[in-house]
């Protein structure tokens, strides 16, 4: 493996009147890291790089907006309007126009399963992103899209995946919406098929971030996306340390205290295992509970992520790296049998694997059952 990288997400930054003084990254604002990533279905038609004075001092990742057209939440997305938000926006890398497979219905998530729906998908990821980059191309935009591989289970990747590798990209960002058994599917996929290079949206889980580091000795390229560690609210208040990273978290507003495994404790005493910038400088137990409390913990949720992720790369560098895994994971028994399936993909190939290790998927792809109803999104370009 060449390059880990991490990216935050901008848009839980930007736009939202936050003090300088609390965009902490070290002595340096959170803008100035290296790596951003921002929704074309949530940004507004601007340029964020002058907007905040970013420049050319990060890298930033275009999310298509694909997913917020097909769940409703944004209806006026399209390729053209996505790519014209990409050169806005000075994009370096952006995912396709894909299509996914899901669906929100009674404000859930659910997942499409029936075969021509997928296809029909499929087919619409591959006709609007072939108009995108090939419009992207004849603009001389230069930029590195990701392809994305969509399904949630195993027969179903592989239909999406023959369809979209039409568009012959060599590199595909995944989505980690559906747990580990999921990611390993899609990855197998990708070691099958010779690629390189990967993206992973939303990768926060210890349990994900161990598995990714012990298999990508398989890729060139790592890219992983902060955006589940950056949330927080007034309804979700969590800080993650490394210390407590096994344990739920959660904090009593009414008694000003944070409760770990349904024990309280003093914020005060709590602070104690944290010395990231936010920890040490926010001292006043006070300030944990006032309006500007979700930044102050999304800015230390973000700081943790990338010690928790600097600390396990430094392990899995070592030959007994499976001790930490175990030590570490939340799941163990889950995190080592995806491993392993990743390792006999590669030593047999995905079918042979697939059938050795099927018994640790029925139970999970027995989840994807039912009839959804299908959303017609043919005029959309």
């Amino acid at each position: 493996m060449k390059n880990v990288n991490a990216f935050i997400n901008l848009e839980q930054f930007l736009n939202k009147n936050v003090p300088e003084e609390l965009l902490i990254w070290g002595d340096k604002a959170i803008i100035n890291h290296k790596y951003g990533l921002i929704s074309m279905g949530v940004t507004n038609q601007e340029n964020i790089r002058q907007k905040f004075n970013i420049g050319n001092k990060m890298i930033i990742f275009g999310d298509s907006g694909g997913f917020q057209l097909i769940t409703g939440s944004n209806t006026n997305v399209s390729p053209m309007k996505t790519l014209h938000k990409y050169e806005t926006n000075e994009v370096n890398w952006a995912s396709i126009f894909d299509v996914p497979l899901v669906k929100i219905s009674n404000n859930k998530l659910i997942p499409i399963l029936d075969k021509q729906k997928t296809i029909k998908n499929a087919e619409l990821t591959y006709k609007y992103s072939k108009v995108m980059i090939d419009k992207s191309n004849n603009l001389n935009l230069n930029i590195k899209y990701y392809n994305v591989l969509h399904g949630n289970y195993y027969d179903q990747i592989g239909k999406w995946f023959n369809i979209v590798n039409k568009l012959e990209l060599p590199q595909f960002a995944i989505n980690t919406r559906f747990g580990l058994k999921n990611i390993a599917l899609k990855i197998a996929y990708l070691i099958e098929n010779n690629i390189k290079d990967v993206f992973f949206f939303g990768t926060a889980s210890v349990d994900n971030i161990l598995f990714l580091l012990s298999v990508h000795k398989y890729f060139d390229n790592i890219s992983l996306d902060t955006t589940n560690y950056s949330m927080a609210s007034f309804s979700r208040r969590k800080v993650i340390p490394y210390i407590f990273s096994r344990n739920e978290v959660f904090y009593n507003e009414k008694e000003k205290m944070i409760g770990i495994n349904n024990e309280l404790i003093d914020i005060n005493d709590f602070e104690e295992f944290c010395l990231c910038p936010i920890c040490t400088k926010f001292n006043d137990k006070e300030l944990w509970f006032s309006k500007i409390a979700p930044y102050l913990i999304l800015n230390h949720n973000i700081y943790t992520f990338f010690q928790n992720l600097k600390i396990l790369e430094f392990l899995s560098k070592f030959k007994n790296f499976q001790k930490y895994r175990i030590k570490f994971a939340n799941n163990s028994e889950t995190v080592e049998n995806m491993v392993n399936f990743i390792d006999k993909t590669h030593e047999v190939g995905i079918e042979e694997a697939y059938k050795s290790y099927k018994v640790y998927f029925d139970k999970f792809e027995s989840k994807f059952s039912g009839k959804i109803k299908y959303q017609s999104m043919d005029n959309f370009i």
